[in-house]
């Protein structure tokens, strides 16, 4: 098994990796990256706008093997069902409108 190392960037920051991770083919490297940058994605998550993920998987001479990236973009459809514009109780918000006035 080769190692490989996975240098990620989000729009924030850019972490190299200096630990890496044993993978049993190049198939595997490039299936561990987009597990990487998906995993990434779910945690930081866009809310509403866009977040670039870019991964660099370096070889253990660290020579860039591969290269991928991830774009999330969000849009919240109803401003009104954001959570940081909602008004009042939650029972006020799931009142019908001629009750909630």
């Amino acid at each position: 098994m080769a190692r490989y190392f996975f240098d990620i960037t989000d729009d924030f920051l850019s972490v190299t990796d200096g630990e890496g991770e044993e993978c049993a083919s190049h198939q595997h490297a490039a299936t561990r990256v987009a597990q990487i940058l998906t995993e990434i994605a779910a945690d930081t998550g866009s809310g509403d706008g866009q977040s670039n993920l870019t991964a660099k998987v370096r070889d253990q001479a660290g020579q860039v093997v591969y290269e991928a990236a991830l774009r999330v973009t969000g849009t919240w459809i109803d401003p009104s069902e954001h959570p940081d514009q909602r008004k009042g109780t939650p029972a006020e918000r799931n009142a019908p409108a001629a009750l909630a006035a």
